[in-house]
C-alpha cells in the first residue's frame, strides 16, 4: 500500500506588554492555531471529506509583581476556545522568596501551582503513522478526550556569583484523561503490530529533580542532573508505561576559543515498563 499524507499548521501570535505600574508588569496576548491533515492510501482518501481540520483561539493575561524586595509573584490566566472541544480556562500562580543574600551567594525558595490542558492533535485522533517496514503502525483514535492536570512544585535555587549554581525541585502532577500510546490493546496482523492512543482516566506523576553547574575556569565547566519520577495509574495502582524512574545526565563544556567549543554529554535511563501490567 502506498500511503501519502500532508499536514499544515498555521499560527498567529500577538502580545502587548504594558508599562510597569506599582511594581507590576502586565502582559496580554492572543494566539490562533489552525491544523489541517489529509491522508490517502493508494490514491483513496482515508478521512471523511478528504481531510480534517480544526482551529482554536487563545487569550491570556499575566501579571509579574514585585511584592517586596525579597518576594516576587506571577499570576496567569489562559482562555482557550477550540473548534472541536469547546471552551476551557486555566490558571497559574508562582512565587519566589529570596531568603539569603550574602557574599555573592543567593538563595531562593520557589512555590508554584498551575493548571495544564492539552487537546489531542489531529495526528493523535486521525493519522495513520505507517512504519510497517519496521513492524508497526500507530492508528489515531478519534474518541480521545482532552488531557487536564493540576501541577504543584516546590523548589530551592542556590547561585554563587558566576562560579556555581544548583537547583532542587519537588513536583506532583494530578492528571485527568492522560493521553498516551495504548500498548495493551495492540493488534498483530500479518506480522505488523497496530497500536493506537487512549486516555488514562486518572494518573499522577511525582518525584524530584536536581541539577548543578560548576564553572571551574572561565573556559571549562561541568554540569549534572538527576530526576526521580513515580508515574502511576490511580485506578489500578500500577505504574504508567514508558516512564523511567531514574534519569541522570553528566556534561562538560570547554571553550577552546571564541569560535570553537568542545562538549561532552552522557545520559543514563533506568528500565521502563512496556505495558500497564508492569512487564518490561
Amino acid at each position: 500500500a502506498l500511503r501519502n499524507s500532508n499536514q499544515e499548521n498555521n499560527h498567529f501570535s500577538s502580545q502587548v506588554s504594558l508599562p510597569t505600574w506599582l511594581k507590576q508588569n502586565w502582559q496580554l496576548g492572543y494566539d490562533w492555531h489552525e491544523e489541517q491533515l489529509e491522508q490517502s492510501n493508494n490514491g483513496k482518501f482515508e478521512m471523511q471529506g478528504g481531510k480534517v481540520s480544526r482551529d482554536r483561539h487563545e487569550f491570556y493575561l499575566q501579571n509579574d509583581a514585585a511584592l517586596t524586595n525579597k518576594i516576587d509573584a506571577v499570576f496567569g490566566w489562559r482562555f482557550q476556545d477550540d473548534q472541536d472541544f469547546g471552551d476551557h480556562n486555566a490558571f497559574k500562580f508562582s512565587t519566589k522568596y529570596r531568603f539569603y543574600q550574602e557574599n555573592d551567594l543567593f538563595a531562593d525558595l520557589r512555590l508554584s501551582y498551575g493548571q495544564g490542558y492539552r487537546v489531542p492533535n489531529l495526528k493523535e485522533r486521525f493519522y495513520s503513522f505507517d512504519h510497517s517496514h519496521l513492524g508497526y503502525i500507530v492508528i489515531g483514535n478519534p474518541n480521545l478526550k482532552p488531557e487536564s492536570s493540576d501541577s504543584y512544585q516546590l523548589g530551592l535555587s542556590l547561585v554563587k556569583s558566576e562560579f556555581w549554581n544548583a537547583d532542587f525541585n519537588l513536583f506532583w502532577n494530578d492528571v485527568k484523561d492522560l493521553i498516551q500510546t495504548d500498548y495493551d490493546n495492540a493488534v498483530v496482523s500479518n506480522g505488523i503490530t497496530q497500536y493506537s492512543y487512549s486516555n488514562v482516566a486518572k494518573a499522577e506523576t511525582k518525584g524530584f529533580e536536581t541539577s548543578a553547574q560548576w564553572n571551574i575556569t572561565p573556559y571549562f565547566s561541568v554540569n549534572g542532573s538527576y530526576t526521580y519520577t513515580e508515574a502511576s495509574d490511580k485506578t489500578t495502582g500500577l505504574d504508567l508505561t514508558r516512564r523511567p524512574k531514574h534519569i541522570a545526565r553528566l556534561g562538560s563544556n570547554y571553550s577552546v576559543n571564541d569560535q570553537l567549543d568542545v562538549t561532552l554529554r552522557a545520559r543514563y535511563q533506568s528500565q521502563e515498563y512496556g505495558d500497564s501490567a508492569n512487564q518490561y
